[in-house]
């Protein structure tokens, strides 16, 4: 019997001695899926079409991406984020300041960079889509403009750390710093129109 426990404890752990000796090509999956969630701090938005605020506050976004791997620690694919946001929403229409909540959304390409054996850095650049839509009063469920989506043009860089778990999954943790360019349509001249948002992810990534 103790010859088959050690053998059986070899057969086991010879996957792993494989992969960390010296000269052993490592096996890198060539795509990768992600699932993560944690908190979205926006910033304030004037929209000078519908002459209304969208005061932010913090939101709870999940998110999904498919990459690409390009070797050498590199990927490339595309990501979707989605929160339902609380606000505060100002405006001369059906709602003068009211409680209300919109859906926000990002989605565009995802270029990552970083990997590793163990703990290792992560660079993320996005470039996209933020949109906003579905304004509802809270309450009452009144629906508020604009009456379809609001997509801006968003950019983001995200740093954060990675710890890969076997050769086919990995945890992350990721901040990001997103900005937005909203229109000027009907703007006074001193408004400002870049919206800063921040990101704080945790989440799983699946390689196959």
């Amino acid at each position: 019997m103790r010859y088959l426990a050690l053998l059986t404890t070899l057969l086991l752990t010879s996957p792993v001695a494989h992969a960390q000796r010296p000269g052993a090509p490592a096996r890198t999956p060539s795509t990768w899926l992600g699932l993560s969630g944690g908190m979205l701090l926006m910033g304030n938005v004037q929209d000078g079409t519908t002459g209304s605020s969208w005061d932010f506050s913090n939101a709870w976004p999940i998110r999904i991406s498919l990459e690409r791997s390009m070797g050498r620690g590199g990927s490339l694919g595309a990501q979707f984020t989605y929160a339902r946001a609380p606000l505060r929403y100002s405006s001369s229409g059906p709602c003068s300041s009211c409680n209300a909540h919109a859906t926000v959304a990002t989605y565009g390409p995802l270029l990552r960079i970083g990997a590793g054996q163990t703990w290792h850095q992560v660079l993320e650049l996005f470039a996209g889509v933020m949109q906003y839509g579905g304004f509802t009063e809270d309450g009452s469920e009144l629906t508020l403009p604009p009456d379809s989506p609001n997509r801006d043009f968003a950019f983001s860089v995200g740093y954060g750390i990675g710890y890969p778990i076997g050769t086919d999954w990995e945890l992350e943790l990721m901040t990001s710093y997103l900005s937005a360019v909203h229109e000027r349509t009907s703007l006074a001249g001193n408004v400002q129109t870049l919206a800063q948002h921040t990101t704080l992810m945790v989440g799983l990534r699946m390689g196959f």
